[in-house]
């Protein structure tokens, strides 16, 4: 299994955009690209580096094959934000939502493509 051996949280407030990620795994694999995204809801997701496609949908460039992987690389990137933002006093607690959980419509976000946001902030 893999290793998030370093993580780079840059805070950005710009639109839903709340933080770019540069992530290394296994100390040889560079992931740069990683967004922190506030959806409508005012909650926190990742979203995996991607570009858009001429019919203006996205495609991943780079993303987990597993979830146990996906758990290990937000929990990674969660913490480092909460570092990040602490320091400012913006701190969001975030709480893991399997990607099976059905949550109400107000406790998700859409990501580009239309997939579900597999986070939610707790209380």
């Amino acid at each position: 299994m893999i290793t998030v051996t370093a993580v780079k949280v840059t805070l950005y407030e710009k639109e839903q955009v709340r933080g770019y990620v540069t992530l290394t795994i296994d100390d040889s694999f560079v992931v740069r690209g990683i967004k922190i995204i506030e959806g409508s809801d005012g909650r926190l997701f990742t979203a995996m580096p991607s570009r858009k496609r001429s019919d203006g949908s996205f495609q991943d460039l780079a993303h987990p094959a597993c979830r146990e992987a996906r758990q290990r690389i937000e929990t990674a990137v969660q913490a480092e934000y909460n570092k990040q933002a602490g320091a400012r006093q913006l701190a969001r607690r975030w709480e893991f939502v399997p990607r099976d959980a059905h949550l109400p419509s107000s406790q998700t976000a859409l990501l580009p493509g239309g997939e579900s946001a597999r986070y939610r902030v707790g209380e």
